[in-house]
């Protein structure tokens, strides 16, 4: 196939170019958004379900110890309090939680720069991946499989077909948090 020279047919392929990059940047950008936004969910599921167990267990302690429940009852709720509150204070749910929500918001912002610029240029992009690599400088360890699900997650959202997700079985998308 011979190349032609007429500057039209140069232009459409550089705004082909720019429409494919900014895709795949916007793709990048949302995914990042939705993997900082579970993690969110996540430990402030964790959190939440931890201070209710330590309610609860501490209630059921002090109970015991006033009532008639005995001292096995009272000792296996306090290890179950102070268990609870250990593991949720060494992962750091709150931080955690926090941490996410702040880069989640970040990469909304700069989602909103690429999807308020009707025109991109070659430097606009630049500036954005420039951007990109600064958020994801202070990012976490990503966990890949978590990353597979927002991916996959991503895709049905746009409309690709079911072919084109990674397969993952109901174990890797249970523990997606953990791996």
């Amino acid at each position: 196939m011979t190349r032609s020279n007429h500057p039209d047919q140069n232009l459409a392929t550089t705004e082909d170019t720019l429409s494919q990059q900014r895709h795949d940047l916007l793709f990048g950008v949302r995914r990042s958004v939705r993997y900082h936004m579970r993690p969110v969910r996540f430990f402030d599921r964790w959190h939440m379900i931890t201070n209710v167990s330590a309610l609860l267990f501490g209630t059921a302690t002090i109970a015991s110890v006033l009532g008639e429940w005995g001292p096995t009852w009272t000792m296996t709720a306090g290890v179950i309090v102070a268990g609870l509150s250990t593991v949720d204070l060494f992962v750091g749910t709150s931080r955690q939680s926090r941490d996410h929500n702040d880069l989640a918001k970040d990469f909304i912002d700069l989602e909103k720069q690429i999807v308020a610029t009707i025109t991109p240029t070659p430097e606009s992009f630049a500036t954005w991946e420039v951007t990109r690599l600064e958020l994801e400088k202070s990012k976490p360890p990503v966990r890949r499989t978590l990353d597979i699900v927002c991916h996959n997650e991503l895709m049905q959202a746009m409309g690709y077909p079911e072919n084109e997700l990674h397969p993952l079985s109901k174990f890797q998308r249970f523990a997606a948090h953990f791996l």
